[in-house]
């Protein structure tokens, strides 16, 4: 069916003529809009025909779901191409309980590990746009009672020893007084990531008592400016993008931004530091505490880095790379080498869509610290002399095989390997578990990661087969678990 055009009352032009208002259609949940530019023309089977938005664009241009759409206001919103978001947006998209079941089993994995090491851990899941801003979409009042990814896994989570930290229904009491979001960027604004703050610190407050935290800064004023117009990028759309930021009263503690060879660069409180720039260690000396904080984000973790600066003693920000999912980091590499008494995992909603990227680790990791070292070789014998070097893009006609002894009696051999980098790559290793032979891709950054593994059989080896984009990489450490009675 082809739906008929929209009446002329709807197509408003500017005083020159030249700009028109998008028509949107709806076709099995595939939002395209079309810019109504002679000779006038439609796409067929549309299902239906949604609201017109109040959206100027230029002549000629068409946009699609794929890209990023406009709602009501100007408002607008990604489109299914940055991970289903509009599909996610609009509630088209049915969350799946396999992938968020696994999310919540290794957010709990996580906590255990990190936990054993006397770490404290907060999963802070920063809502979309589309979550805080659904009034702007063109949701029918069914798919309204839909539940959301994130809905599902707060449920799943309810009662578990993770810290769940979801600052939606603040975001949303928040537009009281000012915008979370601005109409023309997904993420959320320094007022939105001030109410992040805001939840993020109450749960720290109350899972770590002991650990002083400096008040809330109180705002002055909040001002309007115009920036960061994300939809300029993505649509070649240039118009003002109101942001709004606050004003406090008093400023933000001066931090030290900290470079090559511990030299320590001071920074205003107020600094942003980018994704890009990551990962990064910055020093507070003005912080209330002592405490030491290792923060995994995204992009979206920009506007709230101020706030978590300033707050600590030290903090270390590194990226968890849903952002290209091509791998995962390797969390308890800098767990090791930084020592952090937190950890602040701050995903962007619309990922949850995805499977955890790095559950298989988490599951291992849990496991080789529940088998305990009673039954355990470690090589070196001696403490810090390294095991093998290999160097850039190693790829030997013959494996290195690095052979373990193994337990007459174990059912299973968890092995923690320690390799530290010059340069972010991967390795390659194989083992066989279950009477099969595993070829694995593991992520290294620069820095000391700590990967591990389960292998199983009579005789138990890995098999180095390669690296590509590393420099150069030694392994510094070898440790070998082993499970017995089905452990």
């Amino acid at each position: 069916m082809v739906v008929a055009a929209p009446k002329t009352e709807n197509i408003r032009r500017d005083e020159a003529g030249q700009s028109i208002i998008c028509h949107f259609v709806y076709c099995d949940s595939n939002i395209t809009a079309f810019v109504l530019d002679p000779p006038l023309s439609f796409r067929k089977n549309v299902c239906k025909m949604l609201r017109p938005t109040k959206v100027k664009t230029f002549r000629g241009q068409t946009l699609s779901a794929q890209k990023g759409l406009f709602g009501d206001d100007g408002w607008f919103f990604l489109g299914n191409e940055f991970d289903k978001e509009y599909d996610q947006a609009l509630r088209t998209h049915s969350p799946d309980e396999i992938v968020l079941e696994g999310w919540a089993r290794s957010l709990q994995y996580m906590t255990d590990v990190l936990a054993r090491r006397k770490i404290e851990s907060f999963f802070l899941l920063v809502p979309g746009k589309w979550s805080v801003y659904e009034d702007k979409l063109p949701l029918q009042e069914a798919a309204r009672s839909k539940k959301t990814s994130r809905q599902h896994l707060k449920e799943i989570l309810k009662g578990s020893r993770v810290n769940f930290v979801d600052p939606t229904e603040e975001m949303k009491r928040a537009r009281a007084i000012a915008d979370t979001f601005s109409p023309l960027n997904s993420h959320w604004n320094n007022f939105g990531a001030l109410i992040g703050w805001r939840t993020l610190h109450e749960a720290i407050k109350n899972a770590l008592p002991h650990v002083a935290l400096p008040p809330i800064p109180s705002i002055a004023r909040i001002e309007e400016v115009d920036n960061f117009n994300e939809a300029a990028n993505i649509l070649g759309y240039r118009a003002p993008n109101p942001w709004h930021r606050p004003v406090f009263a008093s400023e933000l503690n001066v931090y030290d931004y900290i470079l090559p060879g511990y030299t320590k660069s001071p920074q205003h409180g107020h600094r942003e530091i980018d994704l890009l720039e990551l990962p990064v260690i910055t020093e507070c000396p003005l912080a209330p505490n002592d405490a030491r904080a290792l923060i995994l984000r995204d992009s979206t973790g920009n506007q709230i880095s101020p706030f978590i600066q300033t707050s600590f003693r030290s903090v270390l920000q590194h990226r968890h790379r849903y952002d290209d999912r091509s791998t995962y980091s390797n969390v308890l590499g800098p767990v090791r080498e930084f020592g952090p008494d937190l950890l602040v995992y701050l995903l962007t909603e619309r990922y949850l869509i995805h499977n955890f990227l790095d559950a298989a680790y988490w599951e291992t990791a849990n496991n080789f610290d529940l088998i305990g070292n009673t039954m355990a070789a470690v090589w070196p014998k001696e403490p810090d002399k390294p095991l093998l070097q290999f160097f850039q893009n190693y790829t030997p006609g013959v494996p290195s095989i690095i052979k373990l002894p193994c337990s007459p009696n174990s059912e299973a051999c968890y092995i923690n390997v320690s390799v530290r980098c010059t340069s972010t790559g991967v390795m390659r290793l194989s083992y066989v578990e279950n009477n099969e032979k595993i070829e694995k891709t593991f992520p290294l950054d620069a820095a000391l990661n700590e990967l591990f593994l389960k292998a199983t059989g009579n005789s138990i080896s890995l098999e180095i087969i390669g690296s590509e984009g590393i420099s150069s990489f030694i392994i510094t450490r070898i440790e070998a678990r082993y499970g017995v009675n089905g452990t």
